[in-house]
């Protein structure tokens, strides 16, 4: 597999270097990069539109693809899984990517299963969990409107209340 084939539209803004696909904005960022025919995506929180965009042209290919933090993309980052797991969940939290996956139709959290199971990581999926949705139901009072309020939406504070749940049932499945 090619990492041209990778590149969902024929901008300019794409170009590959030393086997990583990089998207320039101000400046180049990586993107994807293939190992053993497994394309793994660095999700780049901070452009949800262009992840998105190549997650839909990697669906349409058919291609197996998994998600690493951003700063994977230096040679020499030390592997922790528990890292992945927790990008993950703190990715799905975020309103762009969490909108964006959906309007799609990917399943973000079967997709982690599955790398999970790949690793042989899966007991790290529950402590990861429970610390990102800690922060994500956290609420605090407002005194200036009177009321409780929430850093979150309430579609996603929802989605993180059975998030487990679902995530137990993609193991089994």
């Amino acid at each position: 597999m090619e990492l041209s084939n990778l590149i969902p539209n024929k901008s300019d803004d794409w170009n590959i270097k030393k086997g990583t696909l990089f998207y320039k904005k101000l400046q180049n960022i990586p993107m994807a990069k293939i190992d053993d025919e497994i394309v793994y995506v660095f999700l780049e929180c901070s452009i949800p539109r262009i992840v998105i965009d190549l997650v839909k042209h990697l669906m349409r290919l058919g291609v197996e693809f998994y998600f690493l933090p951003p700063s994977w993309s230096h040679p020499a980052t030390v592997v922790d899984n528990s890292v992945v797991i927790k990008h993950y969940f703190t990715s799905y939290s975020k309103d762009k990517f969490f909108i964006g996956f959906n309007k799609i139709g990917f399943d973000m959290m079967s997709n982690l299963v599955n790398w999970c199971k790949k690793e042989d990581c899966i007991p790290l999926i529950k402590e990861n969990y429970n610390e990102i949705n800690k922060k994500v139901q956290k609420t605090y009072y407002d005194w200036y409107v009177n009321k409780e309020v929430s850093s979150y939406s309430d579609d996603i504070r929802e989605e993180f209340r059975t998030l487990y749940r679902d995530i137990q049932i993609s193991m089994i499945l």
